[in-house]
């Protein structure tokens, strides 16, 4: 059984600082209330960059979303 199909706009996205680390991450929530993280980001801004990016887009339809 897959994972349930989300349009995207279904899905929630959040900037938030990491506490251990001076880096950025999104969260990502989805309808049923699972959460992802994605790390790496630099700042704020590449975390909300990235959220509206194509890239964003691509990441989460590799894994069976959007």
């Amino acid at each position: 059984m897959g994972k349930p199909k989300f349009p995207v706009t279904a899905i929630k996205f959040e900037a938030l600082p990491l506490k251990s680390l001076a880096e950025w991450q999104v969260m990502l929530t989805y309808p049923d209330g699972q959460e992802e993280h994605v790390t790496g980001f630099r700042n704020e801004t590449e975390a909300l960059n990235w959220i509206g990016s194509s890239q964003c887009l691509e990441w989460v339809r590799a894994r069976g979303y959007g």
